[in-house]
């Protein structure tokens, strides 16, 4: 009875979240230069701060949830270097996403390249900027989308020195990531809504899905069995990836293309419906991609579920 009301239930939330959803979804997303050919504005630059920035904002702006590579490395200790190709650009978001931390794993990587030169037009001087990019599945590798590469021209003084293009391009930040946020937030919201995999088959994984991190605590095994059961037979629900821990602290990362509001409703109703009262558990949310789930006090509901008695 139980896992008939709930599933009807959380189907309702589950079709009525996919009609409202707008923008981006939550859709994780890590944004990266590729600044590997030495003609590429290199990381570490002022142009690539005010880009990457302005772009991360507007994404995020767009409803998207930006991963940022900085944060990435300050979590895990790392030393981001300069120069980098997509190859490298895989490996940092592939041992990103096994550390077993759903908020550092994208779901869909954008790498990017921006070109600076001067163009001397007699009279004074154009600052040239050339935007390239690709869009790919972290889950896969597989290549999404792209775009054409993106031109735009800002005056500059007639003797104008690499120091002054990079002062010039840096000043137009916003205006060169305006343009480059609005060309991904349409790719990446269309591939958000499946429109790429219209002709995919019943097995392939259908658009881009958000990744979130259930931490449990202090919850028998038994109940920890039931529960994360009962998740996996969530609408939208995608997959399980690594877990972690035991009965006391036990980590769960869960792949689904439920909006996180929806999961923290279905969070609830599911503790509401094994028979719990709202003073007995606390589930709490950190961002769009962390979640809790904490039992407050005695087993004796816990007991009751397994028994079958629900008086």
């Amino acid at each position: 009875m139980f896992r008939a009301l709930f599933m009807a239930a959380a189907l309702s939330i589950g079709v009525a979240s996919s009609a409202a959803a707008q923008g981006g979804a939550g859709i994780p997303v890590i944004v990266m230069v590729d600044d590997s050919d030495k003609s590429s504005v290199v990381r570490s630059s002022d142009i690539h701060d005010r880009v990457i920035a302005e772009l991360q904002r507007q994404l995020a702006n767009k409803d998207f949830y930006v991963i940022d590579e900085d944060a990435i490395a300050a979590r895990l200790d790392w030393d981001m270097a300069d120069r980098r190709d997509k190859k490298d650009l895989f490996k940092i978001v592939d041992l990103a996403c096994k550390s077993n931390d759903s908020t550092l794993c994208g779901r869909a990587m954008v790498v990017f390249r921006i070109r600076a030169a001067a163009k001397n037009e007699g009279f004074g001087t154009a600052a040239q900027v050339r935007l390239t990019g690709n869009i790919y599945d972290v889950a896969s590798n597989k290549y999404l989308n792209g775009w054409e590469p993106m031109r735009m021209e800002f005056p500059a003084p007639q003797r104008c020195n690499q120091f002054c293009i990079e002062e010039v391009v840096g000043d137009n930040a916003r205006d060169i990531a305006a343009s480059l946020g609005d060309v991904l937030s349409d790719q990446l919201s269309y591939l958000t809504r499946g429109g790429a995999y219209d002709v995919a088959s019943p097995d392939t994984d259908p658009g881009l899905i958000n990744s979130y991190q259930i931490t449990f605590r202090n919850f028998r095994m038994k109940e920890l069995i039931l529960m994360t059961d009962m998740i996996e037979s969530f609408p939208d629900g995608v997959r399980v990836d690594d877990t972690s821990g035991d009965q006391t602290v036990y980590k769960y990362n869960f792949r689904s293309r439920m909006k996180s509001s929806d999961l923290y409703k279905n969070l609830n109703t599911l503790l509401v419906d094994m028979d719990y009262q709202p003073h007995e558990f606390r589930v709490s949310q950190r961002g769009n991609r962390v979640f809790s789930v904490e039992k407050l006090i005695n087993d004796t509901n816990a007991a009751r579920w397994r028994s079958g008695s629900r008086n």
